[in-house]
């Protein structure tokens, strides 16, 4: 249980760092995102499914949750990861600072349904349209998949494979990034866990 605990406190400080860093970044670059697109016709071909945004918003808790409670993932495991997380964000932020972009949202009505509710005033007013490149969700989604792979069994990781699989999917569905986005943050991630992976020399 203090592993655990542990954890839990390691996750709710790193979120609150990361969450707060990105927001700054948002605000400072919100007036030079707009010049850069990363619009192609595919992403213009991926249609909109607003449902998609349970599994997008997830990620902020939800997914991190087997990763805390299970007794697989070690605290010298969650520090690696943990230090994959950092070093995905310190990448992305700085190329944020560097070539801010923003997608070109849809025109949503929240008095549509519950879920394009939950889309356009849940999502789009908490998580900004701008500095889409790499996408942090990508990276660690991919972060947490391979430090995953061998703690967890293969039935628990195949639900849990799914579930990130569909929280990769969602970051385009929901016309939060493009797909240059969804393709870098994945090469990102995996590149941040193996490196650090190899520094700290843990997570079979």
């Amino acid at each position: 249980m203090r592993c655990i605990g542990k954890k839990m406190l390691l996750y709710v400080a790193m979120a609150m760092l990361f969450f707060g860093g990105y927001r700054y970044i948002a605000e400072i670059t919100a007036a030079r995102s707009g010049a850069t697109s990363f619009l192609t016709p595919i992403d213009e071909a991926i249609p909109l499914y607003p449902w998609f945004v349970f599994p997008y918003m997830s990620l902020y808790v939800f997914f991190w949750l087997p990763v805390i409670v299970s007794r697989n993932i070690t605290l010298r495991d969650f520090w690696t990861i943990a230090g994959a997380t950092a070093g995905t964000f310190a990448v992305a932020f700085t190329v944020y600072a560097i070539v801010p972009s923003s997608y070109p949202r849809p025109t949503i009505s929240p008095d549509t349904s519950f879920v394009y509710y939950v889309l356009a005033e849940a999502l789009y007013r908490f998580d900004l349209p701008n500095n889409t490149l790499p996408s942090t969700h990508a990276a660690v989604v991919t972060i947490l998949l391979a430090a995953t792979r061998r703690k967890f069994g293969r039935r628990t990781y195949a639900i849990y494979a799914l579930w990130g699989v569909s929280i990769l999917i969602s970051t385009v569905i929901v016309k939060q990034h493009y797909l240059v986005d969804l393709v870098s943050g994945i090469i990102l991630g995996a590149v941040a866990f193996t490196v650090t992976r190899r520094i700290v020399g843990n997570i079979k």
